[in-house]
């Protein structure tokens, strides 16, 4: 049991560090930005018909679907920092669940 225990702490360890370093956040930055821009103009595309009618079904009509694409993904990242926080400390942890709700 020791044997797999350790397994995953030298798996998290450079997991952890590699999702806290600061390319890393400035990546997911910018891919949740993309999303977002994105989506919208696939969004207008598909208002003004302008899209393929194969593609065009699939694509929302109400630019908001953008907006909930991009706060989904957000929260997606938010939950795997809460993850990674979580064996840290309780108080750090505390924080990011408040800051996940706020």
């Amino acid at each position: 049991m020791s044997i797999v225990i350790e397994k995953v702490h030298y798996t998290y360890d450079p997991l952890h560090h590699y999702w806290e370093h600061k390319s890393t956040q400035r990546a997911v930055t910018t891919i949740l930005i993309g999303v977002f821009v994105v989506s919208l103009l696939a969004i207008e595309l598909n208002r003004n018909s302008l899209l393929p009618e194969s593609l065009g079904s699939l694509v929302p009509t109400n630019p908001f679907y953008a907006v909930h694409l991009a706060f989904s993904l957000l929260l997606l990242a938010e939950v795997i920092s809460l993850i990674f926080i979580l064996p840290c400390s309780v108080s750090r942890a505390v924080g990011k669940q408040f800051e996940i709700l706020a």
